[in-house]
């Protein structure tokens, strides 16, 4: 086997002159192969780090903002103020965990003047701003600052303003369930002052919240199961087995501790579910295109069959004929590959930019049609978002894995060097008498 004339072979193949007779029909074929692994690589990319940065995005957003990385909950009995600050300060002193907040929690009716909507209160230490920064980072003040240090002052969320139709000093009611033992729950109303408009950027967690003092969360809620302790470590992601233990033994009987990954697993199995669904689906494009390999390959070897043909009489083994459109398959999947990923990371790290074009540009052409068929008196234009931000992050982090990268670079090369397989040993197989009899 000659490895330089497999080699030589395969450069000719890919960029060496047509004959005039055989035309560029295999050429083009080539080409148009190089162009499959190019435009199907630049979906499986975008997709890829779309889907890892909104996951992580919302994860941490979660892990931040909403269930913290560990919470410490006691189901069996009311537990003081002062037990559960007491038991706060002597989690924060062990090694790993960064923070220690004691929290209420429980649910109300909100109504103004101009609207009324569910809330999922939260009661927060005053400090908590300055002591938290993840929480700066993630809670983004549209109005006002973070200000809990009275007990009527009230922070909500975009989603709640919007319903309530309230802004910065407004007053907001909050209907809460007062439990008394043996007689039906009954309803009281509370009476706040909005010192802040916030919002995580993602809807699913502004929908319904609401931060209130904690001294005021102490006299609304009372229930055992309303008060828990958000944790926070230095690396959430790493395995917090050590972690707990250490915590359950400062803690008394009747606590339980939870991962932040037990209290949303629902949750994050459907994102890791649906990103494998999209990268599976990504990748049978990719297939797809790297038979477009195979056959261009097949007509270039129909094309060839004479000039095989002559190769092999002169002392051309079959393994370094076949070898060379091994290579053929290889270097055309290499460029397809090395253009469609630096296409697709082009694209992915401009994708906010890339989204925010695409709706002014449709809504730009939507508009026009709207205003030539429809007059502003009979119905009014409506934008259309790409990406609801319902469901979505409003602007989607940019997260690059190189490791991801290479995984799909050297799997869409293999595939397409494993598609040259066979006519590769078409290739190798044809007999020199046969072929130069018929010419």
């Amino acid at each position: 086997m000659n490895i330089r004339l497999a080699l030589f072979l395969c450069f000719r193949n890919i960029f060496g002159k047509e004959s005039r007779k055989n035309g560029d029909s295999s050429r083009r074929k080539l080409r148009t192969a190089v162009a499959g692994i190019f435009l199907s690589l630049i979906p499986l990319i975008v997709v890829l780090e779309m889907a890892s940065g909104m996951i992580e995005g919302i994860t941490r957003r979660y892990l931040e903002v909403g269930t913290f990385h560990l919470q410490a909950r006691n189901y069996s009995g009311r537990v003081g103020e002062e037990e559960i600050f007491s038991l706060a300060e002597k989690i924060s002193r062990i090694r790993g965990v960064t923070q220690a907040v004691p929290i209420i929690q429980g649910l109300g009716l909100a109504y103004s003047k101009k609207g009324t909507g569910g809330v999922a209160l939260r009661a927060l230490p005053a400090d908590l701003y300055i002591r938290d920064k993840a929480i700066k980072e993630y809670v983004e003040f549209l109005q006002g600052e973070f200000n809990l240090e009275s007990p009527e002052d009230l922070l909500i969320s975009r989603s709640i303003a919007e319903k309530l139709n309230v802004r910065l000093g407004d007053r907001v009611k909050i209907l809460t369930a007062m439990i008394v033992p043996g007689r039906p729950f009954i309803l009281r109303p509370n009476i706040f002052t909005v010192r802040g408009v916030f919002t995580t950027g993602y809807h699913e967690l502004d929908s319904l919240a609401v931060y209130i003092p904690y001294q005021r969360g102490e006299r609304l809620f009372r229930e055992a199961g309303s008060r828990f302790i958000g944790i926070k470590v230095e690396d959430p992601y790493s395995s917090l087995s050590g972690m707990i233990r250490e915590i359950r033994q400062v803690l008394p009987g009747g606590w339980i501790v939870y991962t932040w990954y037990e209290l949303e697993e629902s949750m994050y199995r459907a994102f890791q579910t649906t990103k494998s669904l999209l990268i599976f689906i990504m990748i049978l494009i990719v297939c797809v295109a790297s038979v477009n390999i195979s056959s261009a390959l097949i007509m270039m070897v129909i094309e060839k069959n004479r000039e095989i043909a002559i190769l092999k009489s002169t002392g051309a083994s079959p393994e370094t004929i076949s070898l060379s459109f091994v290579f053929t398959g290889f270097l055309i999947g290499t460029i397809g590959t090395v253009l469609g990923t630096g296409a697709g990371l082009l694209v992915s790290v401009n994708i906010n930019e890339v989204i925010g074009g695409l709706e002014s540009f449709i809504n730009g052409i939507l508009k026009i049609v709207w205003s030539i068929f429809f007059s502003r008196a009979e119905q009014e234009f409506s934008q259309i978002e790409i990406l609801n931000p319902s469901f979505y992050l409003q602007t989607i982090p940019i997260r690059i894995d190189p490791w991801e990268l290479f995984g799909i670079a050297a799997l869409t090369i293999a595939l397409s060097t494993f598609a040259s397989y066979f006519p590769a040993r078409r290739a190798g197989r044809i007999r020199p008498l046969d072929i130069l009899r018929k010419h």
